[in-house]
């Protein structure tokens, strides 16, 4: 595969493993049952490492293309850094900071209150004092993700081809000692999921693929590894195990549940790389609808805690015989994923996609 047929790849069935995550994600925040809380967290917290690993991934992707053309003296790295940073600027902060507005003006609360959060990206830092963040609490993923991109690239565009495996070798590294010391050290166990360094992991194992892709053009090399899988799988049920016969802050579990989820998802992404995925499972990610959902799986995530605020308003506007709370939690549930739906499709077609078509000013 040569370096332009890289560049103008589109991995397919990667859009529709977003949608899978998001909507876990989306199920674990709606589906409040006592019975299956823990599960909803073990299932939640796989989604949003496949995101962090995917994440890893498509950035570090971008910039090894950006690397190869500094390489090839048709590009400098000065050209590479504000390319990069205006084409992440248009996709990422327009319907962030207009939904941040909308919340403030509506005085949802506690956007007010911590309004300069969530205007830094540093509502992950406003985790480690409250545990609660009411509906901005799922913000924290892309405030890690944030501040991955504000150093990141200038560590894969200046260091030397030859020591980019072993620095993200090191953010592996620096995870688990991260981890270690969130738990055992400062007693702070919610840093192990909110603290940059402590998703280091995650993000450096989506750029370990991501290099494999690109210099080396070969994903099943990994993927023929299938020891390091089971590996993964083997330490994820001990970690679940840990989590649900010990306790949800058990330090064990904690140190290690992110990279064994990490593990895995290194294969379920380097098998939708490939476009592997055979059978119901190709026929379920390629599908049109899943693509476009994936497509707009940014939006999703960003509106859909707003969804049962609709659901109240509408209903307010248009009572039914009976009242919205006698609705069963999947009823719900599937109510708050259509407005979700409604509010991403049009955010998309009218706010995201119009900008989208600004970044091919920055090549």
């Amino acid at each position: 595969m040569s370096q332009i047929e890289i560049k103008s790849t589109y991995f397919k069935q990667l859009d529709g493993l977003r949608f899978v995550a998001v909507l876990a994600i989306m199920a674990a925040h709606w589906l409040k049952i006592e019975a299956i809380f823990i599960y909803s967290i073990i299932a939640s917290n796989i989604s949003v490492d496949l995101y962090f690993v995917l994440s890893g991934f498509l950035i570090t992707r971008i910039l090894l293309q950006h690397k190869i053309k500094i390489e090839a003296q048709n590009s400098t790295r000065s050209k590479a850094i504000k390319n990069f940073y205006a084409r992440r600027s248009l996709r990422i902060f327009p319907i962030y900071y207009l939904l941040i507005f909308i919340c403030i003006v509506l005085n949802i609360a506690p956007a007010r209150d911590i309004f300069p959060y969530l205007l830094t990206y540093t509502t992950n830092f406003l985790r480690l004092q409250l545990t609660d963040l009411g509906p901005f609490g799922h913000l924290w993923t892309l405030a890690i993700e944030e501040q991955f991109y504000l150093v990141f690239p200038f560590f894969i565009l200046w260091l030397p081809k030859q020591h980019l495996k072993k620095f993200l070798y090191g953010g592996i590294i620096l995870a688990l000692i991260s981890r270690v010391i969130a738990v055992y050290v400062l007693n702070k166990p919610i840093a192990v999921y909110v603290f940059p360094f402590c998703c280091a992991d995650a993000l450096c194992i989506g750029g370990l693929l991501a290099f494999t892709l690109v210099y080396e053009r070969n994903i099943q090399q990994i993927l023929q590894k299938k020891y390091l899988l089971w590996m993964s799988l083997l330490l994820f049920v001990f970690c679940s195990y840990r989590f649900i016969a010990i306790s949800q802050t058990d330090a064990i579990a904690m140190v290690l549940f992110r990279l064994s989820i990490s593990g895995f998802c290194l294969w379920i992404i380097g098998i939708g790389i490939s476009n592997n995925y055979k059978g119901m499972a190709k026929l379920f990610l390629e599908h049109k609808i899943i693509m476009y959902l994936g497509k707009i799986c940014y939006g999703i995530y960003l509106y859909h805690f707003l969804a049962p605020y609709l659901a109240s308003f509408l209903f307010d506007i248009f009572p039914l015989k009976d009242p919205f709370p006698r609705i069963l939690v999947l009823e719900k549930a599937f109510i708050y994923f259509i407005l979700t739906i409604i509010m991403a499709s049009v955010s998309w077609q009218l706010i995201e996609q119009p900008i989208n078509n600004l970044k091919k000013r920055f090549q």
